[in-house]
């Protein structure tokens, strides 16, 4: 949480990446600067200044921010809430549901990914093209005297 130590899942790659830091740091710092280990302070400044820079606007540009972004894209993209609890380390999934606040577009979005109906409309297309293949199929044979 907020206040302790706890594990949080990385990708092979930042694991790797942070194992070579690691292996050259001068003491349990991952990140330093020109005068030590960075603050908490000097990490919300240089988050602040990239997004302004990059044309992100409003009045919380942060960390939490992009940490807000990616439990929304997490959901969006069809993870479901109590990994998300978990991968955030939030004690009450109430607090998870927060990042599941959907507009309608993303509504939207979500019904047209996971719908029933779309599947079952692929399985038929794929069927129609299946038969439309045949009848291509068996036209070549005819016309070129295959059948008679």
């Amino acid at each position: 949480g907020k206040t302790g130590w706890r594990e949080v899942p990385i990708s092979d790659e930042t694991r790797r990446l942070l194992l070579q830091i690691a292996a050259i740091s001068p003491d349990d710092h991952v990140f330093h600067g020109h005068k030590g280990p960075i603050t908490r302070h000097l990490i919300y400044a240089i988050v602040r200044r990239h997004m302004e820079q990059v044309g992100i606007k409003g009045p919380k540009l942060g960390p939490h921010r992009i940490r807000h972004g990616f439990g929304k894209n997490f959901l969006m993209s069809g993870g479901d809430l109590r990994s998300l609890q978990e991968i955030m380390g939030h004690a009450d999934v109430k607090t998870t549901e927060k990042y599941a606040s959907l507009n309608l577009t993303d509504i939207i979005k979500k019904h047209q990914k996971f719908s029933p109906l779309r599947a079952a409309h692929a399985a038929a297309q794929e069927s129609f093209l299946d038969k439309i293949k045949a009848v291509e199929e068996a036209e070549v044979i005819v016309k070129e005297g295959g059948v008679r």
